[in-house]
């Protein structure tokens, strides 16, 4: 039985470790997904949850769980949550629309690996 290969770019892989070895060193236990939903804010802010998700390709009860983690510090279940990376809040134009934008520390930390994108 013969193993089947496949054509893999080792360097933008090598890069993509190095983008979530630096999420994690800020936020040891980032997931990739957090990540990469921290990434569609910066890029497209003053977007919806269901439009990050749609963009991101994710679910939208994932979508939830990663605004809950990224988003501000909390108590839940006895448990600290939020990264303090970016808020959930209304649309200054319809306020029955909330955007999601990244905080201060979330454009400070995707400034910090900006580098790392290119």
């Amino acid at each position: 039985m013969s193993r089947q290969s496949f054509e893999v770019d080792r360097i933008a892989i090598n890069k993509l470790m190095r983008i979530l070895d630096a999420f994690r060193q800020a936020y040891p236990g980032m997931t990739a997904d957090q990540a990469m939903t921290l990434l569609w804010i910066a890029s497209e802010p003053d977007n919806t949850q269901i439009a990050v998700a749609d963009m991101a390709g994710i679910s939208r009860p994932a979508i939830s769980r990663h605004v809950e983690v990224l988003g501000p510090p909390r108590t839940k279940l006895g448990k600290q949550v939020g990264a303090d990376l970016v808020t959930n809040d209304y649309a200054e134009d319809d306020h029955r629309k909330k955007v999601l934008r990244l905080t201060p520390t979330g454009e400070k930390l995707v400034k910090s690996i900006q580098h790392l994108l290119k």
